[in-house]
């Protein structure tokens, strides 16, 4: 039984290192602006975006050029990463007396381990430090117990300044801020300009959509 268990988990790891050597070279294939050309040989993966109408004529161009992690803070920002260290700490002292002591710095490494976890997909989560599937990434970034307890601590709200009217009308009280802030950042992104039918026969005034 045992034997069949792990043989199991390890043709899950065979499928997930193929998975994520695909998504790997996916990434590594440059996007593809309007008006470019493509090298032929390239042309499966890279996707085309669409012509639209931009509200910000430089915005494309000043985005272009981003990191991985300017796109990644688009949404989630400095601010709510320090709410988030501020309030699991608080957390912690309200449940067991101590704080736990973390910084946003290490918010951003637990964030940045999640991440990556969902790329790679093990089945169990005490995988990514075991000895024979261990990810050096993830193991020398943060130890495995220092990670279940941030993710059982975590918090991005105070729930003793939260009414029990506020958590009637509100049932996601407990991530409200995180969701407002990827809503924020959603929408600040640039929008298609809105666009005017053309004069119907007749017809001495335009609609407005």
């Amino acid at each position: 039984m045992r034997q069949e268990r792990v043989k199991a988990q390890m043709t899950q790891m065979r499928r997930t290192q193929i998975r994520w050597t695909k998504m790997q070279s996916w990434m590594k294939c440059p996007i593809v602006l309007y008006g470019q050309k493509p090298a032929r040989r390239d042309l499966r993966f890279m996707p085309m975006l669409e012509e639209c109408g931009i509200t910000s004529a430089d915005d494309a161009l000043y985005r272009r050029d981003w990191s991985p992690l300017q796109y990644f803070q688009q949404y989630i920002d400095d601010q709510l990463i320090q709410d988030l260290s501020v309030f699991t700490n608080q957390r912690m002292v309200q449940d067991s007396g101590c704080s736990l002591n973390t910084t946003p710095e290490e918010i951003k490494t637990f964030l940045g381990i999640s991440v990556y976890m969902a790329c790679l997909g093990y089945p169990r989560m005490k995988m990514y430090w075991a000895a024979k599937t261990r990810v050096p990434v993830i193991t020398d970034s943060m130890t495995r117990d220092r990670f279940y307890k941030i993710r059982s601590s975590l918090k991005v709200v105070n729930d003793l300044d939260v009414t029990d009217e506020e958590k009637k009308k509100h049932l996601l009280w407990k991530v409200k801020p995180f969701l407002n802030r990827v809503l924020q950042g959603c929408l600040s992104l640039p929008r298609p300009a809105k666009k005017t039918p053309n004069k119907m026969p007749g017809d001495h005034q335009l609609c407005r959509l």
